[in-house]
C-alpha cells in the first residue's frame, strides 16, 4: 500500500537531463517509497500521462493511488512503455490485478 509521508515524497521537479528523460518532457516529478522501494513518477508536459518508473508492483500501487485522486468519470489506463498490454484503471481495482498482465506467472 502506498503511504504518502513527508519523508517519502519529494517535491515535484523535473529530473536532470540524462539520456531517457529530458527536463522539457515533463512538468513535475515525485519520488515516493512503496514497500521500501523507490518509485519515480513524472507528469508529462501536456498533462495527459503520468509516467511511473519502478517495479511493476510499485508502479501499480502508485497508479491505484492516482486513480483515487482523479474523478471516477475520467478514464485512466495503465500500460507499459511498449504498449504490449494495458489495463483500465477502474475504481477499487487491486494493484495485484493491475500488474498481473505485466509479470510472468
Amino acid at each position: 500500500m502506498l503511504k504518502q509521508t513527508q519523508d517519502s515524497v519529494a517535491p515535484w521537479k523535473c529530473p536532470p537531463r540524462s539520456g531517457k528523460w529530458e527536463a522539457s518532457a515533463c512538468v513535475g516529478r515525485v519520488v515516493t517509497n512503496v514497500g521500501g522501494e523507490r518509485v519515480d513518477g513524472y507528469l508529462d508536459q501536456r498533462g495527459q500521462a503520468v509516467v511511473i518508473e519502478g517495479s511493476p508492483r510499485g508502479a501499480a500501487e502508485v497508479a491505484a493511488w492516482f486513480r483515487r485522486q482523479v474523478p471516477t468519470p475520467q478514464p485512466l489506463v495503465f500500460y507499459d512503455e511498449s504498449y504490449t498490454s494495458s489495463v483500465d484503471l477502474t475504481e477499487g481495482l487491486d494493484p495485484g490485478e493491475t500488474v498481473a498482465p505485466f509479470v510472468l506467472q
